[in-house]
């Protein structure tokens, strides 16, 4: 089956990627925007680290 036109992919779904709207980087590892097509990361678990430095203090601790 072609999809889009392009052949590439069986499977494909729509989705966006709102971390490329904003101009502050709070994580590294976030899955990234490349020639239209978004992935995820290779690393493991959910591959991203949030940026401590960005985010800020904690505003609640729930224990």
């Amino acid at each position: 089956m072609n999809y889009g036109g392009c052949g590439c992919c069986a499977m494909r779904f729509t989705s966006t990627d709102f971390n490329s709207y904003v101009t502050v980087n709070t994580a590294d590892g976030a899955p990234r925007r490349e020639h239209g097509f978004m992935s995820a990361s290779s690393d493991p678990v959910l591959g991203i680290r949030p940026r401590s430095d960005a985010l800020g203090p904690r505003v609640v601790n729930v224990r």
